[in-house]
């Protein structure tokens, strides 16, 4: 596992016998090795924004440090099988092979809610700028952009492989996507369980280039 600070000056390796280490990017010399808390290899190592702290996690752990100094700031121990991190400020987004994503708050190490959606692993976690919202990918194929403060999915992205074509769906059906996304995709019917093709669709449920403006706020 690797992880580069904000500011590209500094980088964490996390190795298979479980050591961390703190190494100058530029001149290649290590400037710190972290006590060793994990017991397993690193999955994922990851900077918060001002690259004051750095989070990483193994198997069954979870660490936050100073980067600087190599204190522990925070550690939970839990037999879910983590493959992934990400921090902003006090909070800790982890990943988990049972294809939810925990987010922890790690000034009192108290897990404050899990995102679920996922049917396969989560394999990637990141928060945006200002950590309001969350993004996870999974080996389901769909990657999944949450809003933090109540857990609620707000927008699915699809990848179609090597064709280039990518959707984009809501929780309640609205979507949009690549300009030939229509010939990939079909809609099913609750009531009647009519098969209809995208342009069979009734009117707004395709919000072709406005999805993200309308499902994601301004200030999000």
């Amino acid at each position: 596992a690797v992880g580069m600070s904000p500011n590209g000056r500094l980088l964490v390796t996390g190795s298979f016998d479980s050591s961390l280490n703190l190494w100058d990017a530029t001149t290649g010399k290590k400037q710190l090795q972290y006590a060793d808390h994990h017991s397993q290899e690193l999955n994922s190592i990851a900077f918060s924004s001002d690259g004051k702290r750095m989070a990483s996690c193994s198997w069954a752990r979870l660490n936050v440090w100073e980067t600087a100094t190599g204190k522990q700031v925070s550690g939970i121990s839990q037999l879910v099988g983590y493959t992934s991190v990400a921090l902003h400020n006090d909070l800790l987004l982890a990943g988990t092979q049972e294809n939810d994503a925990q987010l922890w708050d790690i000034s009192t190490a108290k897990q404050v809610r899990t995102l679920v959606g996922h049917t396969e692993r989560i394999w990637g976690t990141a928060f945006n700028a200002n950590g309001k919202l969350a993004c996870t990918t999974s080996g389901d194929g769909t990657t999944r952009l949450w809003r933090v403060s109540d857990g609620r999915e707000l927008v699915r992205l699809i990848n179609f492989d090597q064709s280039g074509e990518w959707l984009a769906i809501t929780p309640d059906g609205r979507f949009d996507g690549s300009q030939d996304i229509g010939k990939l995709i079909t809609y099913r019917d609750q009531e009647s369980g009519r098969l209809m093709d995208a342009d069979q669709l009734p009117g707004g449920f395709h919000l072709k280039g406005a999805l993200m403006k309308r499902f994601v706020p301004n200030d999000e």
